[in-house]
């Protein structure tokens, strides 16, 4: 998804039941109403009682707190609703990152509706992106584009931590990671 200049582009997300409690997931963009939807992400969720969670390795260090400038992607260009203001706090280490989300008060009854909550898992599944300092920061705005697999145990609960492990990295390009999702238990 590319914006050239000051243009503005709409984007929806969209999910949708198909066969064997299984969903499909979309993601679109279009410049305006009455445009053509431009489809960027399309995957396929559903259950699987059956798999065993991967665990990603945490080293036994203190992460290092990230600069709360960071936190936020306004100075970037990026603007996000108020359901997407969940992140409360987002620690580095080497290649790895973890970060605490928690729906605000406010949007609490969302939870009744979704399995899984949209923007909790937008921000937890981009707590990677922290990892990327430097020069591959500087070229530009990384932001998900593909998820190979998700495994969900339960409900994502109102607040939870991620903690993400960097597999690769291309810079000015793309970046790679590994995501759990934990409940606070």
């Amino acid at each position: 998804l590319t914006c050239a200049g000051n243009s503005e582009r709409e984007v929806r997300t969209r999910l949708l039941p198909i066969s064997g409690g299984a969903y499909r997931v979309e993601v679109e963009s279009r410049c305006g109403p009455g445009e053509d939807w431009l489809l960027h992400f399309d995957a396929k969720v559903s259950t699987d009682t059956t798999a065993k969670p991967a665990k990603i390795p945490r080293p036994n260090v203190t992460f290092e707190p990230i600069d709360q400038d960071r936190l936020l992607l306004g100075e970037r260009g990026v603007q996000f609703g108020p359901r997407w203001m969940c992140l409360q706090s987002a620690n580095a280490y080497g290649r790895f990152a973890a970060c605490e989300v928690e729906l605000q008060a406010a949007f609490v009854e969302d939870l009744e509706t979704y399995r899984v909550h949209p923007a909790l898992l937008d921000v937890a599944a981009a707590v990677g992106l922290f990892l990327i300092r430097g020069a591959a920061r500087q070229r530009g705005l990384y932001a998900p584009l593909a998820i190979d697999s998700i495994v969900l145990r339960s409900r994502l609960p109102r607040r939870f931590s991620a903690f993400a492990r960097l597999r690769d990295i291309e810079p000015g390009k793309q970046a790679t990671f590994d995501v759990d999702l934990c409940d606070p238990s």
